[in-house]
């Protein structure tokens, strides 16, 4: 391991937004090894130590850079990531250590990103809530949804409470149309399509009247 490492320049990149720290490893035995790090302009300023051209650097005050390096990048995967569709924190730290951050990276990344307003839970569970009431569940099914895609006990709250709001019952009639535009004439038949309603997420009782809304024109 190098003894310590030369700064050999500091520039700005990527429209100002990251610096690039250049550097010169200066092993026991002479020999120096050239490499570049990467950092978005915040993990930079919040270094404990100032890398500065012509400096030399410890191989601990390394290591914070190093970090600082791998933060900023996993921040912009996960940028990269939002943008494709809406994210819990939970399953963007996943995604982001699968694809090689360390833990700390990766919540560094997770962190700034929320803090930053480009990962927002309740937000976007609420936006996934609403998607998932348009495919016809009910609001148990919708809260299992979200619950498995990470999203945390306040975002859930948040959700809980505005589908009180709801009137299931119309939601619940359209699928009982979509599955059975017609009365079950068999018994047995009837009591698969409301444990499929309930499986749904809709409560007995919006299952019950739903029945009787969706077929009183067939009657």
């Amino acid at each position: 391991m190098p003894a310590e490492y030369i700064v050999c320049s500091v520039r700005a990149a990527q429209g100002g937004e990251h610096v690039t720290v250049r550097l010169k490893a200066d092993g026991a035995d002479g020999r120096t090894t050239p490499c570049s790090l990467v950092l978005r302009v915040e993990e930079y300023a919040a270094l404990s130590f100032r890398a500065l051209p012509g400096g030399r650097l410890t191989a601990e005050q390394y290591d914070e850079l190093a970090r600082a390096a791998q933060a900023s990048d996993a921040y912009n995967r996960g940028l990269c990531v939002l943008g494709y569709g809406a994210n819990s924190a939970r399953t963007l730290h996943r995604k982001l250590t699968q694809k090689g951050y360390e833990q700390e990276a990766a919540t560094r990344a997770v962190e700034t990103l929320r803090e930053r307003g480009y990962l927002c839970e309740e937000r976007d569970a609420m936006r996934a809530a609403y998607a998932i009431m348009r495919r016809g569940r009910g609001a148990r099914r919708i809260l299992q949804e979200l619950r498995a895609k990470g999203y945390g006990d306040e975002a859930l709250s948040a959700v809980a409470q505005a589908l009180r709001e709801e009137d299931f019952v119309p939601i619940c009639v359209d699928t009982v149309r979509r599955k059975s535009p017609h009365p079950p004439a068999d018994p047995a038949e009837r009591k698969k399509l409301i444990a499929y309603l309930l499986r749904c997420g809709f409560e007995a009782s919006e299952v019950r009247e739903a029945l009787t809304e969706a077929w009183e024109c067939t009657n």
